[in-house]
C-alpha cells in the first residue's frame, strides 16, 4: 500500500515554491515554502499570449509595410509608380525645393518589340531603361514609370543647367544599349519650375 502511494507521489509533476529562510536560535534555520505554482502557470500563459500577440502585431505591421511599399512601386521595374510620383510631387512642390525639374522619357518602339518579339522582349527593354535611369540619376531623384513606356524623373533643387547635363548624359547612352539584339532607344524632354504659380 505504501509502495502504491510512493508511485503516485513520484509521478511527473511540476510545482513551484517560494522559499524563505529565517534564522532561529543556535544557528537553526526555519524554511518556509509557499506553493506559487498557480501564479507561475498564469504568468507563463500571459507571457505566451503576449508573445503570440506581439508576433502577430509584428507580422501584421510587416505585411502592412510590404503592402504600403508595393502600392508605390511598379511591379516590373521596381521604380516608383504614378501614385509614388504624385506623392513626391506634392512633397517637393514648395519654395524650399525650387527649382524643381521634371524630365519626361518615352521608350521608343516598345509596341513593335512587344508585337514582333513578345512581351518578354518589351519587358527586357523597360528593365534596361530603368537600370540606365537608376545608374545615371542622382540618388535622391524620384524616378517613376507612369505608363507602358512612359517614365518621369523629378529632381529637387535642379536648375535648367543641371538638368541639361543629365539629359546630355542620358542622350549619350541613347541607342547604344542593346537587349537581345534589340536597341534601346528613348526620347527625353524636360521642364523647370522656379517659383510657385
Amino acid at each position: 500500500d505504501s509502495d502504491k502511494q510512493k508511485t503516485v507521489f513520484l509521478k511527473p509533476f511540476k510545482r513551484w515554491f517560494r522559499i524563505k529562510k529565517v534564522q532561529g536560535e543556535k544557528n537553526y534555520w526555519t524554511i518556509f515554502l509557499t506553493d506559487i505554482s498557480d501564479e507561475v502557470v498564469k504568468i507563463n500563459q500571459l507571457e505566451a499570449e503576449l508573445q503570440y500577440f506581439s508576433k502577430s502585431a509584428e507580422t501584421r505591421q510587416k505585411k502592412e509595410e510590404e503592402l504600403r511599399v508595393l502600392s508605390y512601386r511598379d511591379a516590373l521595374t521596381g521604380l516608383g509608380n504614378r501614385r509614388y510620383y504624385d506623392k513626391e510631387l506634392r512633397k517637393l512642390d514648395r519654395e524650399s525645393y525650387y527649382p524643381i525639374t521634371l524630365i519626361m522619357a518615352d521608350v521608343n518602339g516598345l509596341k513593335l518589340a512587344n508585337d514582333g518579339f513578345g512581351h518578354e522582349a518589351g519587358d527586357a527593354l523597360l528593365l534596361k531603361f530603368a537600370a540606365v535611369l537608376k545608374a545615371e540619376c542622382p540618388d535622391d531623384a524620384c524616378i517613376a514609370r507612369v505608363g507602358g513606356d512612359e517614365f518621369l524623373i523629378l529632381l529637387s533643387k535642379t536648375d535648367g543647367k543641371k538638368a541639361k547635363i543629365l539629359i546630355d548624359r542620358l542622350n549619350n547612352l541613347n541607342s547604344k544599349q542593346k537587349v537581345n539584339q534589340l536597341v534601346l532607344s528613348y526620347a527625353l524632354g524636360f521642364s523647370v519650375k522656379t517659383h510657385a504659380t
